[in-house]
């Protein structure tokens, strides 16, 4: 059979996997890439001897107990992967009066000491904290989530992969309805009440989105990457390669060529073209949409999403990153939120009134010894003031991400003392870079943000209609975003085409994997 050839946008993760699948089941794939190193938004980057990392917090299926640890050893060796796992997911500090005896919340990653905490903290909420535990614990599945075919070639036959998950049903329908807020009022204890209601860090979200995280925390396969999310991008990049595929960096996509309603390739910005039988977008999906094809191809739900009438983007950050000598032994967690007495006006407008803190001092090789890289993302939504400073006042650019970061070192100078004088690296990203070089929409880092019901949320195209030989993958067609979904786009594309191109989908395990893959027929 003829080799198909495959010209995918965008090497970030789903781009990758995309382009290992295809490669597994004998397509021809040529990856471009508008940057000049793999991972898209999973990424970092080096200042000094610090490495800041920009994306993995943890990574569903870092070891057995899901359908998707399978998957990412389909894609690469995990064996030679550590995994550090944390016994807190994060620590809340919370805007109680002292008097009340706590004022500082720790969601405990075990199921079990979390119900004794809670209990120990709130016994009057007994009736409510047993409720909350039981509800996690209904998502300890090592089947949640299912790998399913795409949805273009789903039968009949595939929702048999659904079986496993009917006891899940009742509680995901349930509590994916009901948000944090909804879900505080419950509680007679302020400190719980005011604790499930900063736990999102100011959004509103269904509880379902924390009983699956709570639930994989529990199961421990939902670790941290050692080395950081540039480096495991380099595994898949790696990959990608040793099965034959070529990688372009520095080739920005301008236009996607259609002929006779079929993508027939991409003209790059320097005039060349290249031409393909597919052409797979995992680039952002309103450029995709709206600029490369010209709104030419588009639906009334796209329509609706790029006006903003239907789903909100995730923010854009900004990201305060800093180097400091000695480490952060004062802050009790390695990710602690911190809420503010008054609230910051940040230098775009945004007001800021939880300043979360991520101490790196777990992963020894982001940072020289005795000395600990930490990071501050803090939430905007005014891109548009950072893209015109940098744009047409460098100066006042460098003024306001210095006033940023003053502000970020301020704080822990107040909450923990000895901090400012043992800063050795300062390096702010603004949402203006985050847009600068992953080209997301707004610069938002995740996509669409799954507000309301999380089963009522309406699923995107990954086809456009009127255009054959087109596809979408990644988190602008997946609400919610992740990293999972980037392998799961990828594998069903590449099951998907090899259906329709009457071949069996295969998967080729990295040389030293030895756990058998999933569902490996089509």
């Amino acid at each position: 059979m003829t080799s198909k050839r495959v010209v995918v946008i965008g090497a970030g993760m789903a781009g990758l996997c995309t382009g290992i699948y295809l490669q597994m089941n004998g397509y021809e794939v040529r990856i471009l890439e508008a940057h000049a190193s793999p991972g898209g938004l999973c990424t970092s980057w080096t200042r000094q001897g610090y490495t800041f990392d920009g994306c993995i917090h943890w990574l569903l299926g870092s070891a057995p107990g899901t359908t998707m640890h399978a998957i990412w050893r389909e894609l690469v060796d995990l064996d030679d992967v550590r995994f550090v796992d944390h016994d807190r997911i994060l620590s809340l500090e919370l805007d109680l009066p002292d008097a009340l005896g706590r004022t500082r919340f720790d969601l405990w990653s075990d199921l079990d000491r979390l119900e004794r905490y809670l209990l120990e903290a709130a016994p009057e909420d007994a009736r409510p904290i047993r409720t909350w535990v039981r509800a996690a614990r209904r998502f300890v599945r090592p089947d949640f989530p299912p790998d399913r075919p795409p949805p273009e070639v789903r039968t009949w036959r595939d929702s048999l992969a659904l079986l496993p998950l009917v006891p899940v049903l009742p509680a995901l329908n349930r509590w994916a309805s009901t948000t944090n807020r909804a879900f505080a009022v419950r509680f007679r204890s302020p400190f719980l009440r005011r604790a499930l209601d900063a736990i999102y860090g100011g959004h509103e979200a269904g509880m379902v989105i924390l009983f699956m995280q709570q639930a994989w925390y529990h199961m421990r396969c939902a670790g941290y990457p050692l080395g950081g999310s540039l480096a495991f991008a380099r595994r898949f990049e790696r990959r990608f390669l040793d099965l034959g595929g070529t990688l372009r960096y520095g080739a920005r996509v301008d236009r996607i060529l259609v002929e006779d309603g079929a993508a027939v390739g991409v003209r790059l910005e320097d005039g060349s073209e290249e031409r393909a039988d597919v052409v797979v977008s995992a680039a952002d999906g309103r450029w995709t949409v709206k600029e490369a094809l010209g709104g030419r191809f588009t639906t009334p739900l796209l329509d609706d999403l790029y006006a903003g009438r239907t789903l909100d983007t995730f923010p854009s950050l900004l990201y305060v990153s800093l180097g400091v000598r000695g480490g952060l032994p004062g802050l009790g967690a390695h990710m602690v939120r911190f809420h503010l007495p008054s609230p910051w006006t940040l230098p775009d407008g945004t007001q800021v009134d939880q300043v979360p803190i991520h101490a790196y001092d777990y992963d020894p090789a982001l940072a020289p010894e005795g000395c600990v890289a930490v990071i501050s993302m803090l939430e905007s939504r005014a891109i548009d003031f950072w893209e015109r400073s940098r744009a047409e006042d460098r100066a006042s650019y460098a003024a306001a991400k210095a006033e940023v970061a003053a502000r970020v070192v301020d704080l822990l100078e107040s909450r923990l003392g000895g901090v400012r004088e043992r800063v050795e690296v300062v390096d702010v990203a603004t949402p203006a870079t985050f847009r600068r070089y992953t080209g997301n929409w707004k610069g938002a880092y995740e996509g669409w943000f799954p507000t309301g019901h999380l089963l009522k949320i309406p699923t995107l195209p990954r086809e456009l209609p009127g255009l054959r030989g087109f596809h979408m993958v990644g988190q602008w067609v997946e609400p919610g975003g992740g990293l999972p979904p980037a392998a799961l786009h990828g594998r069903g594309l590449a099951r998907l085409l090899c259906r329709r191109d009457g071949r069996p989908f295969r998967v080729i395990p990295p040389p030293s994997a030895a756990t058998p893959s999933v569902g490996a027929g089509a």
